[in-house]
């Protein structure tokens, strides 16, 4: 949706999850991160985890130098849990 979330009509309701917040470094590569968070969440049948997922994917994109995620799954485990920024991500 935007730097201030995302929303989406998962199933048969429709669903927000605001933006996780942390230093942006750039926006490449955010709203693909987004996605591949959501798309895995579903693929995975979590889809209650899907926009909290593709919001904290684009965090980490938008923490990360270039059109990749820095961190793997247990960095996306760290922001979901409520972990403060770690900065920059190289």
């Amino acid at each position: 949706q935007s730097r201030e979330g995302a929303s989406a009509l998962l199933g048969d309701h429709f669903e927000s999850h605001p933006a996780f917040r942390g230093e942006a470094v750039s926006p490449i590569g955010a709203g693909d991160a987004l996605v591949a968070g959501v798309l895995y969440s579903l693929m995975e049948d979590e889809e209650e985890l899907a926009l909290k997922r593709g919001c904290a994917m684009a965090s980490l994109a938008r923490q990360s130098r270039g059109d990749y995620v820095v961190g793997g799954r247990q960095a996306l485990d760290a922001r979901i849990q409520g972990e403060k920024s770690c900065g920059v991500l190289r």
